[in-house]
């Protein structure tokens, strides 16, 4: 694992720029010097450009063109510009962390763009009404979902805790409205006057029942429409992100269970207190309380090694489903049958792909079907924006597992009698305590599957993989993920 690190940050370094004692991705001074260089003047596009580009973001949540959505990606792309930039800029902090909460509950990615509409991406923004954070929690909404609020930590401001938490109320109401847009407006003015509206209206339909929703709810969906649209079409409209430096952009985030100091942290990897803060926003001081339960740390990747040399006890994240075996060692009786073991010679290969953009495609779509990344689809495809075409050709890298089995011969055995099993103890238990198995926690890459997975470890099988880690036949891994595996010893 740490070479594998050691691999993705050389590479990732390997474009990366010191400008003023701060170091920027190519794509970040390419933006600046866009800024400096390029147009500036106000791009307007004609009502039906508008309407097909944002029909062509659709995927599980529709959109809508009209006067009122129109307005508002005015006020994206026109009269507010510079904020849009900034807003731009921020998403490459968080929105990779929004995606994987959003899959890892089977919902759309494109319900991230609601932060925008929320916070603006700033994750100590604080509504008049006390809703704080990315996602804009009350604070007994917060609670409700989990999230820890005290005099030294507020997670709603925690860009990972308040993420699920968010994903998981966004499930809820949608089990309770199977409708993505009347779930959007339950969020944003809560379940009650939804209920009211519909109610009143006797309508069943989002855009038939806005005349009994609250004044700020009727612009919140078509504001969030906007928002879609510009953030797929900005490059057309003369808009240039301002991005964070790169250590602000990769990342990586552990669990951290006794009392630390920021300046500590700083001393131990070199990352300044500026950094380390604007990383960790939801800690009310300069310092991580101690908790049984842990709470987390993120840090540049490339200095997340140093950490966990200094404190081996911090836990990686676990991203996938809590399993439904407890994280102690664990037993077990595979291997008291003494019989023909398999050898496995497994080889990798990467397979291309060509798929074919049919009508209501999207990179956000297209990456969810495929279980990858719309920044892999970017890279793999040297996309700049986001638009299109039907019948569009996009190369989709997948890796395959090459195996071949050879049958091991066969190991000669002594026949005794069985040691007997001690007595007060059922059989069970006897096979229990019989072999010990060490945990380890796997962390997804791009293009593994349970399969690719499962053939990397001795004795383990896609069925262990989906017991372990509380999986059913249509669970999926992504990246980031963290598995729980039990090899023999």
């Amino acid at each position: 694992m740490l070479l594998a690190t050691l691999l993705v940050t050389s590479i990732l370094s390997s474009s990366v720029f010191a400008q003023e004692a701060k170091r920027y991705t190519l794509e970040a001074l390419e933006a600046m010097k866009k800024k400096e260089q390029g147009s500036r003047e106000i791009v307007r596009a004609t009502d039906e450009e508008l309407k097909e580009r944002l029909e062509n973001i659709s995927g599980q949540i529709p959109m809508k063109y009209n006067t009122l959505v129109k307005a508002h990606i005015k006020a994206y792309t026109e009269r507010r510009r510079g904020s849009t930039e900034t807003i731009i800029g921020r998403s490459v902090m968080y929105f990779s962390t929004f995606e994987e909460a959003l899959i890892r509950h089977g919902l759309p990615t494109d319900l991230k763009y609601m932060t925008i509409v929320e916070s603006a991406l700033d994750p100590k923004a604080t509504s008049p009404v006390g809703a704080k954070g990315l996602w804009q929690f009350m604070s007994s909404t917060g609670k409700r979902y989990g999230l820890r609020i005290s005099k030294y930590v507020d997670e709603r401001s925690d860009p990972y805790m308040s993420s699920d938490a968010a994903a998981r109320f966004l499930t809820d109401l949608h089990d309770r409205y199977d409708d993505w847009l009347l779930s959007i407006a339950a969020y944003n003015c809560g379940p009650g006057r939804v209920n009211k509206a519909l109610r009143y209206s006797k309508q069943k339909d989002y855009w038939n029942i806005t005349g009994y929703l609250p004044r700020e709810t009727r612009n919140y969906v078509p504001s969030f429409m906007a928002v879609a649209y510009t953030m797929n079409y900005y490059h057309l409209h003369n808009i240039y992100p301002t991005y964070p430096e790169y250590d602000l952009q990769v990342t990586d985030k552990v669990k951290v269970f006794n009392k630390i100091s920021f300046n500590e942290i700083s001393k131990i990897t070199g990352v300044s207190l500026e950094v380390i803060k604007k990383l960790n926003p939801s800690y009310h001081y300069d310092f991580i309380p101690m908790s049984s339960s842990g709470y987390v740390l993120t840090l540049p990747l490339t200095k997340m090694e140093a950490f966990k040399a200094a404190y081996p006890e911090a836990q990686p994240l676990i991203f996938a489903s809590a399993p439904r075996v407890d994280y102690e060692r664990q037993t077990t009786a595979s291997s008291l049958s003494n019989t023909n073991t398999t050898v496995s010679n497994v080889t990798y290969e990467q397979v291309e792909k060509v798929y074919t953009v049919v009508k209501g495609d999207n990179l956000s779509k297209i990456a969810n079907t495929h279980g990858c990344r719309v920044s892999d689809l970017r890279t793999w495809n040297n996309l700049k924006g986001s638009i299109l075409r039907i019948g569009q050709k996009l190369t989709i890298m997948e890796t395959r597992v090459v195996e071949r089995k050879i049958e091991a011969p066969a190991v000669a055995t002594t026949a005794t009698s069985p040691e007997p099993i001690p007595m007060g103890a059922s059989y069970e238990a006897y096979k229990q305590e019989a072999v010990k198995t060490e945990k380890i926690l796997h962390k997804v890459e791009h293009g593994e599957s349970l399969v690719l997975i499962a053939s990397k470890y001795d004795n383990v099988s896609i069925q262990k993989l989906m017991e372990w880690n509380g999986f059913n036949a249509a669970s999926k891994v992504y990246p980031g993920m963290q598995l729980v595996i039990y090899e023999t010893k």
